[in-house]
């Protein structure tokens, strides 16, 4: 996990395995975020792998930044063979906008399966 400075955005970079092992500490980086009360923009883009604790804590994520007034926003970059676990999760919706949802399922469609 990575963190850099877009124009008062805090941009988060998560990398590599997001499997449960690493999801109180994906939590702590996010509710820390959340403290400094300031733009949080999470990119998944070197995400290799991914769980559903994962989604699961991008989710409480979600809600928590909304309750508290504080915009928390998602590039839309996750990798299409994580798309299907976002979707099941219900948590896709975040990462909507274009990247590998969008365009998964566009490819979904053109085959015929929903």
């Amino acid at each position: 996990m990575t963190h850099g400075k877009e124009e008062q955005t805090m941009v988060i970079n998560f990398q590599g395995d997001m499997t449960v092992d690493k999801a109180g500490s994906v939590r702590d980086e996010l509710l820390a975020a959340l403290q400094q009360g300031e733009p949080v923009r999470v990119s998944c883009a070197g995400v290799q792998d991914a769980d559903m604790s994962f989604f699961l804590v991008l989710l409480a994520a979600d809600e928590s930044f909304r309750r508290e007034g504080v915009e928390l926003s998602f590039a839309p970059d996750l990798a299409k063979e994580l798309v299907p676990l976002a979707k099941a999760m219900g948590c896709h919706r975040l990462f909507e906008g274009g990247g590998a949802v969008e365009k998964a399922e566009i490819n979904l469609s053109e085959n015929g399966a929903q």
